[in-house]
């Protein structure tokens, strides 16, 4: 979380030449990635928002789902940025490492579940709605979109975008499939790309 204090800290700045005011894009119709029951759909609409669901097979994660909006919620650094990422159990932590996908950290960088408890529930951030691997969701798919934005864009397009369990292959998708659609609807409307 400290990456988000910092961030702030610094202030937001102007990016891009002054002189460009930027149109925003959105898709006109919703959009739609998935793989078997996972999804990400995007609803045009008047506010910005993003609801993410996660299910786990650990009891003490289980179904979740949250929704944030950058400009009715609070901000990402308390609505979102604290969450971490949640395992099923130390198993599968033991075996990612195994496999060198998880390489360094310190232990209270991510919540691991054991069976209808957490191996250390001093590190939840959102014990009271339990929605901690949701918000994390949240962010993941908010790192994609920001990678994948373009140039001088918010990241988030002006609509909700609702996720089920979509892990990084189909957000990657997702972003794809809408950074498509959008440099289209510029390259119709003529309009400078300057947010999406």
């Amino acid at each position: 979380m400290g990456w988000a204090v910092e961030l702030r800290s610094v202030g937001v700045r102007p990016c891009g030449p002054q002189s460009t005011r930027a149109v925003w894009l959105s898709p006109p119709q919703p959009l739609t990635v998935g793989d078997g029951d996972a999804f990400i759909t995007f609803y045009p609409g008047d506010v910005m928002k993003l609801t993410a669901g996660v299910e786990f097979e650990a009891p003490a994660i289980g179904r979740q789902w949250h929704t944030w909006s950058p400009d009715q919620d609070e901000h990402f650094r308390y609505e979102v940025a604290p969450a971490r990422r949640c395992f099923d159990s130390p198993e599968e932590v033991e075996a990612l490492t195994q496999e060198g996908l998880l390489r360094g950290g310190a232990d209270f960088v991510a919540l691991v579940a054991q069976g209808q408890d957490w191996y250390d529930d001093s590190l939840l951030r959102f014990p009271v709605d339990d929605s901690e691997a949701a918000r994390h969701a949240i962010q993941s798919l908010l790192g994609v979109l920001a990678l994948a934005a373009l140039p001088g864009s918010r990241a988030l397009p002006l609509g909700h975008t609702v996720m089920y369990r979509a892990g990084l292959p189909l957000q990657l998708e997702f972003a794809r499939a809408l950074r498509r659609e959008l440099t289209r609807l510029a390259a119709e409307t003529g309009a400078e790309v300057g947010g999406w």
